[in-house]
């Protein structure tokens, strides 16, 4: 990737940017809202309630990359954006009154939702058994996390974008208040990023057998929706939509978005491509 640019973009080619942030978080909620119907009762059990009125998925699907955002991502990807994204998830859900344990359940699910990567990244390659905390700090110390795109006009769109949702005034006025200091201070912020992820995991990996699986299978609830819409809409915005041809597995889908496609997900294939490459930015 080149110099930074006021578009903020979700994925590149070739130093050109094939899909825009905003384009790729809209087109995930338009994924996820045509799986709802058959996961929203089980997400809002799995999170113990949720009191607030915006659909709970669709502020982490706009939040779950925002770590692609930042220069150590696109330059030297020493640290995952996933890290950034459940770090800024669980400080926005804090700011509009989430209750603790929806709130975390939440940020762990952006933080897994590419979980096998993550496993390759930090752990396997460094022989590591576990993701430890001290690789998180490593990574955290190492990492450059300045905005290279407009923060400003980014938060405004996605202001818009919970609104189209028909999400609570306050939480929109909130994120249009919070997200931009969040974004621009993240290098000044290391030490609560650190201490915020610390807690997610611990908090997921220690304590009593019994209730950390009653934890994943939470967890497991909520990642697989993001997952999926996810994957599906990264499919079609980055290969279908786009008509870019080239060896980045996209052409094909990855394996969640093939077997989606083929019927594990009430997906239609011409449906999709009517939503998803035309006309974004709005539920």
């Amino acid at each position: 990737m080149s110099a930074a640019t006021s578009e903020c973009c979700a994925y590149y080619e070739d130093d050109k940017c094939v899909e825009s942030y905003l384009d790729h978080v809209a087109r995930a909620i338009r994924v996820w809202y045509e799986i709802r119907q058959y996961y929203e009762s089980a997400v809002r059990r799995a999170l113990g309630g949720w009191k607030v009125n915006c659909d709970p998925i669709v502020p982490a699907l706009i939040l779950h990359d925002i770590g692609k955002l930042v220069r150590d991502y696109w330059y030297k990807r020493a640290l995952r954006h996933e890290i950034i994204g459940a770090y800024v998830t669980r400080k926005v859900l804090d700011g509009i009154g989430v209750r603790t344990r929806a709130r975390d359940i939440l940020s762990l699910a952006v933080l897994l939702h590419h979980e096998s990567i993550i496993i390759a990244h930090y752990v396997a390659a460094h022989g590591e058994k576990y993701f430890t905390v001290a690789s998180l700090r490593k990574a955290l110390e190492d990492a450059d996390l300045t905005p290279i795109c407009d923060v400003n006009s980014l938060v405004e769109e996605i202001a818009k974008q919970l609104e189209s949702c028909s999400c609570d005034p306050n939480i929109t006025s909130n994120v249009k208040k919070e997200l931009p200091n969040l974004l621009r201070n993240l290098n000044l912020n290391k030490n609560d990023i650190f201490n915020v992820l610390k807690d997610l995991i611990v908090n997921a990996t220690v304590g009593e057998p019994s209730k950390l699986r009653e934890l994943r299978a939470r967890v497991a609830a909520v990642t697989h929706a993001i997952v999926v819409s996810d994957s599906v809409a990264a499919y079609y915005g980055r290969s279908v939509c786009s008509n870019v041809s080239s060896g980045t597995g996209y052409n094909g889908g990855t394996w969640i978005v093939q077997r989606a496609l083929e019927g594990a997900e009430l997906l239609d294939d011409n449906n999709l491509r009517n939503n998803l490459c035309s006309s974004l930015r709005k539920c």
